[in-house]
């Protein structure tokens, strides 16, 4: 209990560390639930091959780059790579959004 207080005050602390939090958990749970949907699909029997599609789209941005700096990678190495830039791009998305740190005005 005492770190989600922690938690909690750490990104009450920033001006819009709330927001960023559903923001970039909100991210971090669509991104898991697509790996998720993506692992399941391509061991069904009747896989067409294009599940992996869903996670290019929502990695979007850095998947592109992915693609273009290790384009012959294994394919589960791939989904591993494009999975954890996700995570980063979900991290990314919290700095940009959590804006400045409060800070607590000296009493007088």
């Amino acid at each position: 209990m005492r770190s989600v207080r922690n938690a909690y005050r750490h990104f009450a602390g920033y001006k819009r560390g709330n927001l960023a939090v559903a923001l970039s958990g909100s991210y971090i749970l669509l991104i898991i639930g697509v790996r998720l949907f993506v692992e399941i699909s391509v061991r069904l029997p009747d896989n067409d091959g294009l599940a992996g599609v869903w996670l290019f789209v929502v990695t979007m941005p850095l998947s592109w780059l992915v693609t273009l700096v290790a384009p012959e990678l294994a394919p589960t190495t791939f989904v591993w790579i494009l999975t954890a830039a996700g995570l980063f791009q979900a991290s990314m998305l919290y700095s940009a959004v959590r804006g400045k740190k409060i800070t607590s005005k000296p009493e007088s």
